[in-house]
């Protein structure tokens, strides 16, 4: 697997990277290599600069994809990205979608679930579209003023200005919102369903380039209507209007007329989320997902047997 950052853990280095990349070459076992979002596309798509001991990785990555039998992405747009941007030619890129727990991401009892809540769930920094979301919130809170939102995740600092934490910007920007507007730093791993539980709405408000976030189908598992950016995988993993609502990257106003739509119409919410769970357990289950990467597996190892027996 070549996959970058994740919201619980700060970025790797080098030397962490591509651990199996050496046992490659030992052996020469049919390779098949899963990308997730390899360093070499996620800091960019962060907006850092990579310092000189990526570049090891850079060249791992791109090395292990160049001489993989199989190469699988999760989407149909993050496999085409990345064969412009490793110039991989015709390379055939398999799809294949990340799994999600529903066992534990599940629909919680319907009396809890708050219509009047609305979540953000996962890093707090620019590429995610923080500062969108909270200029939406004022515009939102003056057609609904019953609304209340919650921001949940590690705040990475980069709020626009001097502020530091997107905290802090959304005071110094909009006024302190009282009640309506909450950020918590951390929850618990077992605590993280039942964010999406109680939620009415989640937001993925992304102006970066989302391959196949994973905070999108966690909610839809719980079965909660979801409002994301029509960027990266995310027009792949929600259905507009049906799963979900799909707004322009970057855009409050249309983020705020989409929040506003469910929040005015709750039973919308309800059977978008309804709707959600069943695209989950369909395509996105574990069992689901398992099945078509060991038929890549069963496949990938049958023609190297079926090589060796002829050569």
């Amino acid at each position: 697997d070549l996959h970058g950052t994740s919201h619980s853990f700060p970025t790797r280095r080098s030397s962490d990277l591509a651990q199996g990349f050496a046992s490659t070459y030992l052996r020469r076992p049919p390779l098949v290599v899963r990308l997730h979002s390899p360093l070499a596309v996620n800091l960019p798509a962060k907006g850092e600069t990579p310092q000189k001991d990526h570049w090891l990785g850079f060249r791992c990555e791109r090395a292990s994809v160049l001489r993989a039998r199989t190469v699988t992405a999760p989407t149909v747009r993050y496999a085409e990205f990345i064969r412009s941007f490793w110039r991989l030619g015709n390379k055939p890129i398999c799809v294949v979608p990340n799994p999600v727990n529903e066992a534990r991401f599940r629909p919680g009892v319907e009396e809890e679930r708050r219509p009047n809540l609305v979540s953000y769930i996962g890093r707090l920094n620019r590429a995610k579209g923080i500062s969108v979301l909270l200029a939406a919130i004022p515009h939102v809170l003056a057609q609904v003023p019953t609304a209340r939102f919650r921001l949940v995740g590690l705040d990475e600092g980069d709020a626009p200005g001097d502020a530091g934490t997107y905290e802090r910007y959304f005071v110094q920007e909009y006024g302190a919102a009282g009640q309506a507007v909450e950020f918590v730093s951390w929850v618990t791993p077992d605590a993280l369903p039942r964010c999406y539980q109680e939620s009415g709405i989640t937001v993925a408000p992304s102006i970066g380039p989302d391959n196949f976030p994973g905070a999108v189908v966690e909610a839809m598992s719980c079965g909660c209507a979801v409002v994301a950016s029509r960027i990266g995988g995310i027009p792949e993993i929600i259905e507009h209007d049906e799963t979900g609502i799909l707004v322009s990257p970057g855009d409050s106003e249309q983020l705020a007329t989409a929040i506003i739509r469910l929040l005015e119409h709750p039973e919308l919410a309800k059977a978008m989320g309804r709707r959600a769970r069943q695209v989950v357990e369909q395509r996105y289950a574990r069992a689901a997902v398992v099945e078509q990467m060991l038929a890549i597996y069963r496949r990938t190892i049958a023609e190297k047997a079926h090589e060796r027996s002829v050569a």
